[in-house]
């Protein structure tokens, strides 16, 4: 689905078409098509209504909605459609492998999601929009993205959504079946924690409150120095406090660690080494970036600016 991109992601998909298409001795039955999104109607965001034009146009009985900058692994789709099948679910939703910049990135995202699952009601069905699997029958039956046509956080909605309707499309651990680089750059991670932190306060209720309060403790060895020079001499036991509060990342870390492999000097997954401490004593630095980030959002959204996301306002 190309929905007016100014990057050169149409060029590119056409190119791979053609190859494709050059190979199609070799590929019997396959069909790689390139669908360009008519213009925005009134009331619809463009996420959703590019994944809607795309289910419409699509064929078969799964309905995979995937983003431009998903890498898939070969036997994903596959395995992913298998397990549904074999449990019985009307879908299902992948966290992926996060690909780091550098160790930086790494803890600001590390900080964001394990605040974004803390404010999330376990009954929620949340779903990640860069790679969600759908029954056509369910799609049809719920109406899609339809339902949530004007929504920021599509998928957040949707997921909610879809577990109010009573249909079962969890989410799941899938490192190995997929991986994605959210952000280029500084700029990107910005505009993205900024949609990220407000939109996803109101699908928490009251738990809403906890990722503000566990970002803000996180902060502590920040600001409490400041308010307080000499609290941390006063209350040793505090300083042990901090430090396990952020050893308390390292799990989250483990999911975003990368480091150079001496052998190619490439950058490669790895959930072992320095990365995953080096991003938990990073959180509390980490935690200033989400902060303001979401706070800026907030306001920005309350005053009814909106946010600023891949060059639309929101």
């Amino acid at each position: 689905m190309e929905d007016h991109s100014t990057d050169g992601t149409a060029d590119l998909v056409r190119e791979n078409i053609r190859g494709l298409a050059g190979d199609a001795a070799t590929m019997p039955g396959s069909c790689t098509r390139l669908i360009a999104a008519p213009e925005l109607p009134p009331g619809w965001l463009g996420k959703p209504h590019a994944s809607h034009v795309g289910a419409c146009a699509a064929h078969g009985e799964w309905l995979l909605f995937t983003d431009a900058d998903t890498v898939h692994h070969a036997a994903s789709a596959a395995s992913v459609v298998a397990f549904a099948e074999a449990h019985g679910l009307d879908g299902l939703s992948i966290f992926l492998r996060q690909e780091m910049r550098s160790v930086i990135d790494g803890a600001v995202l590390m900080v964001a999601f394990a605040g974004l699952f803390s404010g999330l009601q376990r009954s929620t069905s949340m779903l990640n929009g860069q790679y969600i699997l759908l029954r056509r029958q369910v799609y049809e039956q719920s109406h899609g993205f339809a339902a949530v046509r004007s929504e920021m956080m599509e998928d957040l909605a949707f997921g909610r959504y879809l577990s109010e309707q009573g249909f079962r499309v969890p989410m799941m651990r899938g490192e190995s079946l997929a991986s994605v680089r959210m952000y280029a750059d500084w700029r990107q991670m910005w505009h993205g924690i900024t949609r990220l932190g407000s939109g996803s306060l109101r699908y928490g209720g009251l738990l809403a409150l906890l990722p503000a309060i566990l970002i803000t403790g996180i902060l502590m060895p920040l600001w409490a120095p400041l308010v307080s020079p000499g609290v941390a001499r006063q209350t040793p036991g505090l300083r042990l406090l901090w430090l396990a509060a952020l050893g308390g990342y390292i799990p989250w870390a483990r999911r975003f660690g990368q480091e150079p492999q001496p052998a190619s000097g490439h950058r490669t997954w790895t959930n072992t080494g320095t990365w995953p401490l080096a991003m938990s004593l990073l959180a509390p630095a980490a935690a200033l970036f989400v902060q303001a980030a979401a706070l800026w959002g907030f306001v920005s959204r309350l005053l009814g600016r909106g946010v600023s996301w891949k060059d639309r306002r929101v």
